[in-house]
């Protein structure tokens, strides 16, 4: 059976839904292809990085982490930790955001930012006194090699420096006036 024909009215009301339906779709993608000799507006990360500053504190980040000790530890754990949570993000996506929701906020109360000022005003008297007793319980004699090795170390490298003479050395005054008798 072919199809019947529509009313003009439900024909033009089809019309402008499909047209509403297309301005929808150009506001929420935007264009399909940009016009000739157009680039696209540049918008979230993209347009963060045209500005020069943004993208040379990136690579400076960039390179600083890549020459970082830790970065092939990072890497690795991080490699680990995406192979083992993929499968439970595609199975149980809402579970992995209860685990987030729940690292955030041990975190949170736990408030780590705030552990170095404790420990600092903690240690601020017994730091002075630990350096004391380590210090205390040093033989004499490795004191005696430590300022051995820091008086070799200052002294002229030299060989044919010659030693100081024994003795006090002469110190320069005012040339004596004869006295008349």
């Amino acid at each position: 059976m072919p199809p019947l024909p529509l009313a003009p009215a439900v024909q033009s009301a089809c019309l402008r839904l499909a047209a509403s339906r297309g301005q929808l779709r150009l506001a929420l993608r935007g264009p399909e292809t940009p016009a000739a000799g157009e680039s696209p507006p540049p918008s979230g990360w993209t347009g963060l990085l045209a500005v020069p500053a943004v993208r040379v504190l990136r690579d400076a980040v960039r390179n600083w982490w890549t020459q970082h000790p830790w970065h092939a530890a990072g890497s690795a754990a991080a490699t680990a930790v995406n192979a083992a949570l993929q499968p439970v993000a595609r199975r149980h996506p809402w579970a992995l955001v209860a685990a987030a929701l729940l690292a955030g906020g041990l975190i949170a109360a736990g408030r780590p930012w705030r552990w170095r000022a404790r420990l600092a005003a903690g240690s601020a008297g017994s730091l002075p006194r630990l350096l004391n007793e380590v210090l205390a319980t040093l033989p004499v004699a490795s004191w005696l090699v430590l300022l051995a090795t820091l008086a070799q170390a200052v002294a002229p490298a030299t060989p044919g420096a010659a030693a100081p003479a024994a003795g006090p050395a002469p110190t320069p005054g005012p040339a004596p006036t004869p006295t008349d008798p």
